[in-house]
């Protein structure tokens, strides 16, 4: 019996969606059109780490085998990395990791456990990452709050930018932009940072990108606009986007 047109392009549409769901995620790519935030030379090989899935984007995050070969220097090749991972004690923000496509962002903790090393991502006036070694801090990694919803039981469930997300106390106040402390070695959040004038703030975005000031004020957008915040850094004065502002603790050394 013949097949009617109907019936071959079902069956078309019904291969091409079986191949869509094969194809899985990419385990590299190009360096030529890397756009993420580790500094990498692009003409040296032709592929580098692609990103998995979480919560940065590929343009806000970085590969943590990038991190090790390109800017750590404990590796050469990603063969090494691998053993890396598989042998030695790597955590991010207290998690052993063993996937060389992990992403990693700003302010996240790496530590490696072995040789006693640890390090927190920062950002430079290039908008790459940078690493400051941790050996002799408290080991905290500040969140900032990017949502906030009620959940069952009419409890408060804060989101991070990290993805982490905690159920707020209801003696606890905290509203989006606000900083909460996480404590790594002891896998708990503690003091919040409001995001209010007199605030520590580091730039994480535009051209004062990396910059450290103090909040001055915050103007009120609308719907065409959004927040605008003042800050005072090294005796100046400028204005910035509100997303590009992350309140930081006192106790937060950089």
């Amino acid at each position: 019996m013949l097949m009617m047109k109907d019936d071959i392009n079902i069956l078309k549409w019904k291969i091409k969606v079986k191949r869509m769901a094969n194809k899985g995620h990419k385990n590299r790519q190009k360096r030529i059109s890397y756009n993420g935030r580790c500094q990498i030379k692009r003409k040296e090989f032709v592929w580098t780490f692609n990103q998995a899935p979480g919560p940065y984007a590929k343009n806000t995050g970085a590969t943590l085998g990038s991190i090790i070969r390109d800017i750590l220097h404990f590796a050469d090749n990603s063969r090494e990395i691998k053993y890396i991972l598989t042998n030695k004690d790597c955590r991010v923000n207290g998690k052993r990791i063993k996937d060389e496509h992990f992403p990693l962002g700003l302010f996240d903790v790496l530590e490696f456990k072995d040789v006693d090393k640890r390090y927190r991502i920062f950002l430079n006036n290039k908008n790459k990452f940078v690493l400051k070694d941790l050996s002799k801090e408290k080991l905290f990694r500040p969140c900032r709050i990017v949502s906030k919803k009620i959940i069952t039981g009419s409890n408060i469930q804060l989101g991070f930018d990290n993805g982490f997300s905690w159920i707020l106390p209801k003696t606890v106040k905290a509203n989006v932009g606000d900083t909460v402390e996480y404590n790594i070695e002891k896998a708990k959040f503690g003091e919040i940072t409001k995001l209010q004038e007199n605030a520590q703030v580091y730039v994480v975005g535009g051209p004062h990108v990396s910059k450290i000031g103090i909040l001055k004020a915050i103007v009120k957008g609308d719907v065409t606009k959004a927040n605008e915040i003042t800050v005072e850094s090294e005796g100046k004065t400028f204005k910035t986007r509100e997303k590009y502002v992350f309140v930081i603790p006192n106790d937060l050394k950089l």
